[in-house]
């Protein structure tokens, strides 16, 4: 059983047969090749100094009657009845019927993770997320992912309760990954398509690095891509700017993964897309 080190590493994603279902919950079924077999624990967050989360492990999805019960408990809460009215006011409706979730033990405590996703006509990803511990909220957030046309993150909004009014932080992806980082991953997927032997240099961080591997391996296992934001936001990571940071890491490479598949191991998928 592989553990998940979340004061470090990033092992989350999944290789998704419905793309960002909770990360943005746009119901799509891409077709990839990838590993149908889902894992019961998985690594997540060894080596991101950045992070400083909590130990994850025996990681999994959620069945319905955890859901359904999560679900009835978020639909209680004041904090979330403010995030997703101010989510209704962006245009964004509450899709009940697709809410999605994990659980593991995480610091020896057994916890849960709800997802609820909301329909977007923007071109957007967006939900709730929560963490349930013994059937109470200890807490929640909501994220907006700005995408491009070609489906590619560009802009993360977070909306936390702070004094009990909806604050909206926003984020932008070049500023957590680095400038031109779409450019970079297109050109150096171009460069490993006509040369699968070059090796790739690049100015990422190692943080990114590291994220990218985990996320992609865990995204490849063909566990639901809800995990890969959820699970950055389950660990605890200590800062908001590091929980976004992980989400965006998630979201590019659930992209790339949506596109080329889960064809090469992960350090080399996370060098041809530039990370390390």
């Amino acid at each position: 059983m592989q553990k998940i080190n979340i004061q470090n590493k990033i092992r989350t994603v999944s290789c998704f047969t419905m793309i960002l279902l909770v990360i943005g919950m746009v119901l799509v079924t891409p077709t990839l090749a990838c590993p149908v077999e889902k894992s019961d624990s998985s690594g997540f967050l060894s080596s991101c100094e950045s992070c400083n989360g909590a130990e994850l492990k025996d990681i999994k999805e959620s069945d319905e009657n955890i859901i359904d019960k999560n679900v009835k408990t978020a639909l209680k809460s004041t904090d979330i009845q403010k995030l997703t009215e101010a989510l209704r006011e962006k245009g964004y409706n509450l899709d009940l019927a697709n809410a999605q979730g994990v659980n593991a033990i995480v610091d020896g405590i057994y916890s849960e993770a709800l997802v609820l996703p909301f329909s977007s006509t923007d071109n957007s990803t967006v939900f709730i997320e929560a963490v349930i511990v013994n059937n109470k909220i200890l807490r929640n957030q909501a994220m907006i992912v700005y995408k491009d046309t070609t489906s590619f993150p560009m802009t993360i909004d977070a909306l936390t309760i702070d004094n009990d009014i909806v604050t909206t932080h926003s984020f932008d992806v070049e500023d957590l990954l680095g400038e031109n980082v779409k450019a970079k991953i297109q050109s150096t997927e171009v460069l490993a398509s006509t040369n699968p032997l070059v090796s790739v240099q690049t100015t990422s961080s190692s943080d990114n690095c590291d994220m990218c591997t985990d996320l992609y391996d865990y995204a490849c296992r063909g566990v639901w891509s809800v995990t890969a934001a959820v699970l950055c936001y389950l660990s605890g990571v200590a800062t908001l700017y590091g929980t976004i940071k992980c989400a965006a890491v998630a979201f590019v490479v659930l992209e790339v993964i949506n596109k080329d598949g889960c064809g090469p191991v992960a350090p080399v998928a996370c060098e041809i897309m530039g990370f390390c």
